[in-house]
Formats: C-alpha cells, sequence, structure tokens
C-alpha cells in the first residue's frame, strides 16, 4: 500500500511538471521525466514501475492521457493523434531525430524535418483534412495485430523475457549451430535489409509480415519444424522475438531466436555474407 501511495505521489508531481513542460524545449520536458525516474530509484521503485513512470511522463509530453491506452490514444482517434503530432511533435527542431516504435524495414532513424518534408500522411493543412485521409485509408489490420498490440499495453516485449523462458540464444550460441542438419536459421527481414546489411551464411529468408502464414498448418515454417529447430532473427532481436511467442503459440516449442539479432551477431564478430 505505502508504494502504491509512494507511486501515486510521484506521478501527481511528474503530472504538474510535464503540465509546466508543455511548450518548452524538448531538454525541459526530459528533465522532468529523468527527475520522476530518479525519484523512483531512490524509493526502490521495481524495473517495471520505473519503466511505467518513465513512459507516463513521455505519453504526458506527448498529449496523451495517462490512464488512456497508447493504442486508443495514438491511433484510435486521429484528432487527438494530430494534436499531438502537429502541436507538440513537429515544433521540435527539424534535426531531432526520431526513432520508430517498430522498425519493419531497417529505417532506424530519420529526423523531424524529414518526417515533415516526406511523410505522406503530414502532407495536410488542417486537422479536419488529416482526419478524413486517417479515417479514410481503410488499411488491413497489421500483421502480427494480436502478438504486438497486448505487448505494447504492456510496455514493450522485452527480450529478457524471451531469455527467461529459455527461448534466447546469445550469438556465440548460435554460432555453433551454423550448418547443423537440425537447425535452420530464418532470417525476418525485409529485402532491402538484407541487401543493405548482408545476411547469416544458410539461412532461409521468410519476412516477417508474412510470420502468421508461414507458421499455420502447410506454411513453410510449419513443416520445417518437423524436422528442424528454428532459430529466428532480425535486425536487433525485437521482430525475432514477437516471431518466437508466436511460434511457441503455434505449438512449435523448439523455437528460439538471436538475442539482439544481426547486430550483436556483428558484434560478437559472426560471419556475414552479402
Amino acid at each position: 500500500m505505502a508504494a502504491t501511495v509512494r507511486k501515486a505521489e510521484i506521478l501527481a508531481t511528474l503530472s504538474i511538471a510535464t503540465d509546466l513542460a508543455m511548450g518548452q524545449p524538448i531538454e525541459f520536458a526530459l528533465k522532468s521525466c529523468f527527475l520522476a525516474f530518479r525519484l523512483g530509484q531512490k524509493l526502490d521503485f521495481s524495473a517495471e514501475e520505473l519503466r511505467e513512470t518513465f513512459y507516463v511522463a513521455l505519453l504526458r509530453y506527448i498529449g496523451c492521457n495517462a490512464e488512456t491506452s497508447v493504442v486508443a490514444a495514438l491511433f484510435g482517434d486521429a484528432k487527438a493523434q494530430y494534436e499531438s503530432i502537429f502541436n507538440r511533435l513537429l515544433r521540435l527542431p527539424d534535426e531531432t531525430l526520431v526513432y520508430p516504435a517498430h522498425d519493419y524495414k531497417g529505417d532506424t532513424v530519420s529526423t523531424i524535418g524529414e518526417e515533415r518534408a516526406h511523410n505522406p500522411r503530414l502532407q495536410v493543412n488542417s486537422a479536419d483534412e488529416y482526419v478524413h485521409l486517417m479515417n479514410n485509408l481503410h488499411l488491413p489490420n497489421p500483421k502480427m495485430m494480436d502478438v504486438a498490440v497486448p505487448v505494447n499495453m504492456r510496455i514493450g516485449f522485452h527480450q529478457e523475457e524471451v531469455a527467461c523462458r529459455g527461448w534466447a540464444l546469445m550469438p556465440a550460441e548460435a554460432m555453433a549451430l551454423v550448418r547443423q542438419p537440425d537447425v535452420a536459421l530464418i532470417d525476418l527481414r525485409e529485402p532491402r535489409e538484407r541487401e543493405r546489411h548482408g545476411e547469416i551464411l544458410g539461412s532461409l529468408h521468410a519476412p516477417y509480415p508474412a510470420l502468421q502464414e508461414n507458421l499455420g498448418r502447410g506454411g513453410i515454417l510449419h513443416e520445417l519444424a518437423g524436422a528442424k529447430r528454428l532459430v529466428f532473427y532480425c535486425a536487433f532481436g525485437e521482430r525475432s522475438a514477437m516471431a518466437v511467442q508466436a511460434a511457441q503459440d503455434a505449438g512449435l516449442k523448439s523455437a528460439c531466436h538471436i538475442h539482439g539479432g544481426l547486430a550483436a551477431w556483428r558484434a560478437a564478430v559472426g560471419p556475414v555474407s552479402k
């Protein structure tokens, strides 16, 4: 009970601090985020509580209600999305780096200026035009949405969780499995990523967007799992961590992934072919 009260007090203080930060430089707003994080550390918050405290601060800065799910606040209401993007984020300096929450194509970073100039969804003249555009896209639900959305609402799917369940290999462990006849390395990245960064020798290309189809009965990965252990990898380990969860849910109990992805593999001087 005491911890809950302390946490509520910090979030209340944080609420005031971030409200004061609105319209101020991003550095000012981030200081309030880090202040809350440091207070949480001093009060012995758990790692989960620290993540939540910092996360709430950032959400408040971009204009989301802390009690509203991220999905509803950012993607379910186009008007609220417009307010956050155009009245907060696009007021930051052009050179501000923007890191995508979900990078499926190897585009790991852009800038506010680049997004303002080239993002097709931002080429509008008013909130009403933006709302009309977003409400009439009629896009299908993203693939793996049933996996990604629940973990987003839990503030991310941490690779450490996968490792604790015994579903992860460190790069050195994965290197020992290369060319083993009973192991299949599965590259989940997009073709452009493979062209740009290379691939682990002998890996099978099965892009992440087609994962559900490939894991289903008759799918290439489902059939392959009958004779081989599936070892997934991607750029940094996030897609492969979700792929392992999906494979486990599909009954492919030997599936695992390379912790940290190709970036960790290369850092460990693992061989890459182009």
